[in-house]
C-alpha cells in the first residue's frame, strides 16, 4: 500500500455584471487550499495497481487539511472493495 497527501493553493475567479447598466465586469478572486489524499493498493507479485482511492478536500486554511486527514481516510475506505463490472 502507498499513500500520498498533498495540498495546493487554488484561485477561483467569478465575474459579475457591474457599473452603469451592467456593461462592465467585476471579478472576484477567492483563494482556497485543496488537499488531496491518494491511496493505492498494489499487488507486489504482479506489480499491478489493484485499487486506488482519491479524496479531495477544500479548505480556506492549509493547516486544517491535516486536521481532516482521519475523515479523508474514512471517505476513501468507504469506496473499498471496488464494485464488479
Amino acid at each position: 500500500m502507498q499513500f500520498r497527501l498533498g495540498s495546493a493553493r487554488r484561485n477561483e475567479v467569478d465575474a459579475f455584471p457591474a457599473g452603469r447598466y451592467g456593461l462592465a465586469t467585476r471579478r472576484v478572486v477567492t483563494q482556497y487550499t485543496e488537499g488531496t489524499l491518494i491511496i493505492d493498493l498494489r499487488d507486489t507479485s504482479k506489480r499491478e495497481l489493484v485499487w486506488r482511492a482519491v479524496v479531495v478536500e477544500d479548505k480556506g486554511d492549509p493547516a486544517k487539511i491535516a486536521d481532516r486527514l482521519d475523515e479523508m481516510v474514512k471517505k476513501a475506505i468507504e469506496k473499498y472493495p471496488p464494485k464488479k463490472k
